[in-house]
């Protein structure tokens, strides 16, 4: 394979291991630092994946747990992977931490290793994953960080709590 096609056809990233079950991809540029043994601090009245901030270069960071978007227990692991995202080019980045059970890898992501979406694919995962592909026999996700720290993806988790619980929209009229 040529340079040419090489970098036509891979895409280098980030593999991060929020959960013992899913692992998730990001751009490389999306990656800004792997902090071990951070100190978390809570954030009262807020949703409970997104209620602790990390102290991180003088700046409170949010943190994310996807544990608990999976329905999971919340992750007591302190190991946290601060990203960067933009909404629209020429926007000052925005930053957000994501809780994670291991180390993250990097690697070089192949067109080929692309997938289809399985069946029972968690459906509180679903609107901010772009794409999956598989890695060594595992389903890596790859995702939207804009998708996942905007109001409608909190508001879809609420719709969808509502209708695990058997809660209609007619409920609410």
């Amino acid at each position: 394979m040529s340079d040419a096609e090489l970098l036509v056809a891979s895409m280098p990233a980030w593999v991060l291991t929020p959960n013992k079950d899913f692992k998730i991809a990001l751009g490389e540029s999306s990656m800004v630092e792997y902090v071990r043994d951070s100190q978390l601090h809570r954030v009262p009245d807020t949703v409970s994946h997104c209620n602790q901030v990390i102290l991180w270069r003088d700046t409170f960071i949010p943190v994310i747990d996807l544990n608990l978007v999976l329905g999971d227990a919340a992750l007591e692991e302190s190991h946290i992977a601060i990203l960067n995202y933009q909404e629209y080019s020429g926007q000052v980045p925005q930053y957000v931490g994501i809780k994670l059970i291991g180390e993250v890898e990097r690697l070089t992501v192949m067109d080929d290793w692309a997938c289809d979406w399985p069946e029972d694919y968690p459906l509180e995962i679903q609107p901010i994953v772009e794409s999956l592909f598989m890695n060594q026999n595992e389903l890596v996700s790859v995702i939207s960080l804009v998708d996942l720290c905007n109001d409608g993806y909190r508001d879809y988790l609420d719709q969808l709590a509502d209708i695990k619980a058997g809660v209609s929209d007619s409920d609410f009229k």
